[in-house]
C-alpha cells in the first residue's frame, strides 16, 4: 500500500511546485510591465538615437540629452524604432 502512495504524493508535490513557479512567473511578468513606463515624456521634435549595446539616447529638439533608454537587448544595432497610435 505504501508503494502506491508514493507516486501520487510525488505527483501532488510536483503539481504544487509547478503551480508555485507559474504564480511566481506571473508576478514577475506583471511587476516588470510597469518598469517600462518610467521615462521622460516624448515631445514633437525629440530625437531618438540608437547608440549600440541596447542603448537609445533621447534628445530634445535643441539637442539636449534627456535620458538614455536601456532596451536590455544588448544589441549593437537598435534600428526600426517607431511609435504606435498611443505614442508607445
Amino acid at each position: 500500500m505504501f508503494s502506491r502512495m508514493v507516486p501520487s504524493t510525488l505527483k501532488a508535490c510536483a503539481l504544487l511546485v509547478l503551480l508555485a513557479l507559474i504564480a511566481a512567473g506571473a508576478l514577475l511578468f506583471a511587476s516588470g510591465r510597469d518598469a517600462g513606463a518610467n521615462h521622460v515624456a516624448y515631445s514633437v521634435g525629440d530625437v531618438f538615437a540608437g547608440v549600440g549595446a541596447g542603448q537609445i539616447k533621447h534628445f530634445d529638439s535643441s539637442g539636449t540629452l534627456l535620458e538614455t533608454i536601456n532596451t536590455t537587448s544588448g544589441s549593437s544595432a537598435e534600428t526600426g524604432m517607431c511609435f504606435d497610435s498611443s505614442d508607445n
